[in-house]
């Protein structure tokens, strides 16, 4: 693959997993009346919970395996278990069922989440890395944009079953378009499996200051990402009655994170990923503050528009936070990058699962839960930050 084929790759994979969150968004009524549900209930959430929790759950299988047996093999192995996932999700007779077979689609995300911090490490290093994931994330965003799009569509012709085949269908293309992957693993990096050699590795990855701050950091980006995906449509539905413009409201936000995203990768190498990810966590504090004072002002139901573009603004910041801390993670590990990306996803995914999960179960007819978890979060990621770098400047070269 050539420089600019292998960055497209790395950001369809990506893709991939998000669609199998994005493209079901719209389709979670349907889905609550499919199976008896109230309308305020909020029990299909644990459909983007458990997906989640597969997730961080199965990183730390999938690492030590790419770093033995290389990433192609790993690749594989999780494309065939997410589209079992997926087949299975899009077949369930029940709820208890679909949310098993969330869990195993996201059992089958995790490699493509390992490998997706993984082979940019492979190649690429300091703010370049950086730089790279941010372009990743630009096209990755292309699916909260497109997705929702799909799903609406697809559920004007059929149900909420054959939405799901849209994730499905991206898993196929990773395959194909994966016989053109070169293994990148490094012969000399090649670790051998055993229980000790993991958890050595493991410990390594948690002994690393900046490795360890930004891992806990990501758990409160991602606990406020989990929360923002599952409980959107909750709020437009329960709390404003506007369920008919969620999908298009949704793409936008998504279309506005890209942009910030491109953004990124344009400036990171000039200013350094440090002074990058603390700019984005300052402004998460800021935007979250200032959403937290008009929900309470409002009583809990602020006017939609203005509750909306605070929202939209600071789902925004995810492009920054994300693929920024990533590489600042990841930037100490290359000797284990992927024993690293699976200790890291499964810190970033399992706690921001945990987290999201807890905040979801507290809405029903009020945005002030949410709007307070933002604030509170965004905090605890600066605070991550700081203690990521030595006390000197954040933007200052990372080791």
């Amino acid at each position: 693959m050539s420089h600019r084929e292998f960055v497209a790759f790395l950001a369809t994979m990506s893709v991939t997993i998000a669609m199998a969150i994005d493209v079901m968004l719209p389709a979670l009524g349907e889905m609550k009346a499919s199976f008896g549900l109230p309308p305020d209930s909020n029990s299909i959430a644990l459909t983007v919970t458990l997906y989640f929790v597969g997730m961080s759950a199965a990183q730390l299988f999938y690492g030590p395996l790419a770093d033995h047996y290389g990433r192609r093999l790993v690749l594989y192995l999780g494309l065939a278990i997410y589209l079992v996932g997926a087949a299975g999700s899009a077949l369930a007779p029940s709820l208890g069922v679909l949310l098993v077979s969330r869990f195993v689609w996201g059992v089958g995300a995790a490699a493509m989440r390992v490998l997706s911090n993984t082979l940019p490490r492979d190649v690429f290093d300091g703010d370049r890395m950086a730089r790279v994931m941010s372009l990743v994330m630009t096209v990755f965003l292309l699916g909260p944009i497109v997705a929702p799009l799909i799903g609406q569509g697809l559920l004007q012709f059929a149900s909420w079953r054959f939405v799901f085949g849209a994730g499905a269908v991206s898993a196929v293309v990773v395959v194909i378009w994966s016989f053109r992957l070169e293994e990148t693993l490094d012969p000399i990096n090649k670790l051998p499996l055993g229980f000790t050699r993991i958890t050595g590795a493991i410990r390594a990855v948690l002994a690393t200051r900046q490795t360890r701050w930004y891992a806990i950091a990501q758990i409160f980006i991602y606990g406020n990402l989990l929360m923002f995906l599952a409980s959107s449509e909750l709020l437009f539905d329960v709390v404003y009655g506007r369920s008919e413009i969620f999908a298009v409201a949704f793409s936008a936000a998504g279309a506005l994170g890209a942009a910030v995203a491109y953004t990124n990768a344009r400036v990171v190498e000039r200013f350094g990923a440090g002074r990058m990810m603390m700019v984005g966590a300052i402004a998460s504090v800021s935007l979250s503050a200032t959403l937290a004072v008009v929900a309470l002002a409002g009583d809990g139901a602020p006017s939609f528009w203005l509750w909306w573009a605070l929202v939209a603004v600071l789902s925004s910041m995810f492009a920054i936070l994300i693929p920024t801390s990533n590489a600042l993670a990841m930037q100490p590990m290359g000797h284990l990058a992927g024993t690293a990306a699976a200790v890291v996803g499964t810190f970033a995914m399992g706690g921001g699962s945990l987290l999201g999960a807890v905040i979801d179960r507290t809405l029903s007819d009020s945005v002030t839960p949410q709007t307070v978890a933002f604030l509170a979060f965004s905090l605890a990621t600066v605070v991550c930050v700081r203690l990521a770098h030595r006390p000197a400047l954040v933007g200052a070269p990372v080791a």
